[in-house]
């Protein structure tokens, strides 16, 4: 008699167990982002379709460095990481694309590229697809962003497929420090200065190895934002990088975002060669 208490309690705790394990966590409401995106979402008082904004989710892993969704709402696809959308079929292909356009603009003849941050993989499908590169090393701290991309095949020139493109899983600075490989052009897309652990991508540290690594009149592209951060803190990245390189340019590119240009041979931008960057197409022998 004394041991039915003890056996209810058990059957009691299995049953709570059981359906805890069952329960699952509901995607809309993990990777809506209310860390950022908080003030907007509380003056609906719906508060519950604030966040299930009616998208249809295509993937989602809970990596160790991050967990990664991907999105579709109508026709734009929408990459997010811990919640916040970082790339975009929509409004981000202008800077995606621009950011592999441009240094290709200001480079007179690379061979060779190296982007930090591989995203939706539209900046380095938009740099692969040159015949004049004949190597593309994309280096990603989070495995699952490979996966991911996938899902942007048809705007990233499908750029996990090509044979000139080399994956690397590792932290950007790591690679930087350990790779004995010197680029043409180096792209850093990370995410924003304010996000944990990206920080040390914007420093006087990063940015000295990444000079170090270019090849002689290589140029160094860093992706900027005006929005969520002030006036101040963008003028110590901007300043940071002109302590490195000799010659710094800003260029604006959409919605906010920046690309800032560093290169110690100095940055002349060609007619000819930015028509025939932008005339570029990949069945074309130039």
């Amino acid at each position: 008699q004394q041991r039915a208490p003890i056996v209810i309690s058990l059957v009691v705790a299995a049953l709570a167990l059981s359906g805890v394990v069952k329960a699952r966590w509901d995607a809309s409401l993990m990777d809506a982002g209310v860390s950022i995106y908080g003030p907007m979402m509380v003056k609906n008082v719906q508060e519950n379709k604030v966040l299930k904004d009616g998208s249809r989710l295509l993937y989602l892993h809970e990596g160790i460095n991050a967990t990664t969704t991907v999105r579709k709402n109508e026709n734009v696809v929408f990459l997010k990481t811990n919640g916040k959308t970082d790339a975009s079929t929509g409004g981000d292909m202008a800077t995606q694309t621009f950011s592999g356009y441009l240094p290709m603009m200001l480079h007179p003849g690379p061979r060779n590229a190296l982007i930090i941050g591989l995203g939706s993989g539209v900046t380095a499908g938009t740099v692969a697809q040159f015949n004049e590169i004949e190597s593309v090393d994309i280096v990603e701290i989070e495995p699952s962003m490979a996966e991911a991309a996938a899902f942007f095949k048809e705007v990233n020139h499908d750029v996990m497929g090509n044979p000139k493109v080399r994956m690397i899983f590792n932290d950007g600075r790591n690679h930087l420090l350990e790779t004995q490989e010197k680029y043409d052009i180096i792209i850093s897309e990370p995410s924003h200065p304010w996000i944990s652990g990206v920080g040390c991508l914007f420093s006087t540290e990063f940015f000295t190895i990444a000079h170090d690594k270019l090849q002689p009149g290589g140029i160094f592209c860093q992706w900027m934002h005006f929005y969520n951060m002030s006036s101040d803190n963008f003028k110590m990245v901007v300043k940071t990088l002109a302590h490195i390189f000799e010659d710094v340019q800003l260029w604006y590119c959409a919605y906010g975002d920046i690309l800032l240009i560093g290169s110690d041979k100095g940055i002349h931008p060609d007619r000819a060669r930015i028509e025939r960057v932008m005339n570029f197409s990949p069945e074309s022998k130039d």
